[in-house]
């Protein structure tokens, strides 16, 4: 398929993914109260954690059959990865259970821990399904998989404003939310396998060591990543209320959002860079013509917002006062989200080129000098000292990465 057609797809997901979950805030923010969006807002900094967990493993499985789609042992690399994936969700899940009141105690202080129980319930439900989508990218198959997710999208918040208007609580949220996410995950690990007979689906470890081990070194880069990316976040839930963490959580959900529209460019790419890697010279073409196409959308983006963004904010919150909050943090945050959309090209680059260590040494230089940035900022601008450290962290990134501009096809030993 297409890498355009691909594209296409993948921004039409993109599009709802990103639209559906702003368009049902107001909703949430009117029935369940700034208590329990911020309630909500927690449960999906515990997502994102979780899901920037798997990051490393997802793009290195798209790399991998996207290097063995139509061989025989693509059926052994996707079952193996199923126990790998299902295993790893179950101890996760299991795991913030168990640690539901430690938690609660030291970081969130809330009346009834019972909602970091429900974080580890959607945990549970979501990230396998996560394997599932990095097959059907590496197979090309984003058509399929998109319509799946705008689907699931729709049916999670469209239901869930509906069920919560009648049992007005984040309980309900989490209940129908992993409903959801079972069936989808279930959908796609059936639409993955297409194709593939039966007896090629079988587990062999020895077959998926060299990747796991890949991802396990990447992983340790990812999690440096994840504190980094999450840190302006981390650090407010210790010290603001969660009301205050909802009014910012909706900030970065717009300047997410907006990110979103390069997300499915990176979707359908890497597998082009997988396939250029052998080449340098054509890869680096590849970049430039990847960088000039990233450039359009933050230019449009951020033009827009300045444009009127204000007036949609007011449109969509319908209250003045969280807007006037809201749009100053947007401001500085897309600021920090157009560079992490640069810093994505030389990021892919390195997982195409098997430069994953470079990654690790970006994110640990970058949690080093975020951690007390942000510290320092927070105390003294408060909400707004968040997004400095957003900024800063992407800065960094963006720097670092800017190798792939010097591609050039290696000498010849004389």
């Amino acid at each position: 398929m297409s890498v355009k057609k691909n594209i296409l797809a993948n921004y039409s997901g993109a599009a709802f993914a990103a639209l559906t979950p702003l368009i049902a805030l107001p909703w949430y923010l009117n029935l369940l109260g700034a208590d329990g969006w911020g309630e909500i807002s927690f449960l999906i900094l515990i997502q994102t954690l979780m899901g920037l967990i798997e990051v490393s493993f997802g793009q290195l499985i798209t790399k991998q059959v996207a290097e063995t789609n139509g061989k025989n042992h693509l059926g052994v690399v996707i079952r193996s990865f199923e126990y790998f994936y299902w295993l790893f969700s179950a101890i996760s899940a299991v795991t913030i259970f168990l640690l539901s009141d430690i938690i609660n105690k030291y970081w969130l202080n809330l009346q009834n821990a019972n909602i970091v129980w429900g974080a580890s319930l959607l945990i549970a439900s979501q990230l396998p399904s996560s394997l599932y989508r990095s097959v059907m990218i590496g197979l090309e198959k984003q058509v399929l998989l998109n319509a799946v997710n705008i689907a699931s999208i729709i049916t999670k918040h469209l239901g869930a404003i509906l069920i919560i208007s009648y049992i007005p609580t984040v309980y309900t949220f989490i209940a129908w939310h992993s409903l959801i996410s079972i069936i989808e995950t279930l959908t796609l690990a059936n639409l993955s396998k297409l194709g593939i007979k039966k007896a090629d689906l079988r587990y062999d470890y020895q077959a998926i060591k060299p990747l796991l081990l890949k991802s396990l070194q990447l992983s340790v880069g990812v999690v440096a990543g994840i504190l980094t990316l999450q840190m302006d976040r981390i650090i407010l839930s210790f010290k603001v209320p969660l009301s205050e963490l909802g009014i910012y959580t909706i900030a970065v959900s717009v300047s997410q959002g907006a990110l979103r529209l390069v997300t499915p460019i990176f979707n359908a790419v890497l597998p082009q860079i997988v396939r250029l890697k052998s080449d340098l010279q054509q890869l680096r073409k590849f970049n430039l013509k990847f960088a000039a196409l990233i450039t359009l959308i933050v230019t449009i983006t951020f033009l827009l917002f300045y444009l009127w963004g204000e007036v949609i904010l007011t449109i969509w919150l319908k209250d003045e006062k969280i807007v006037s909050r809201v749009y100053p943090l947007v401001t500085f945050l897309l600021i920090g989200t157009g560079m992490n959309a640069y810093y994505s090209i030389g990021y892919l680059n390195w997982i195409a080129l098997d430069k994953t260590h470079k990654i690790l040494i970006v994110n640990i230089f970058s949690l080093v000098v975020s951690i007390p940035a942000i510290m320092k900022l927070v105390p003294i601008y408060g909400l707004r000292g968040a997004t400095f450290g957003w900024i800063s962290i992407n800065l960094i990134g963006l720097v670092l990465s800017l190798e792939w501009v010097s591609l050039r096809k290696p000498r010849k030993n004389l």
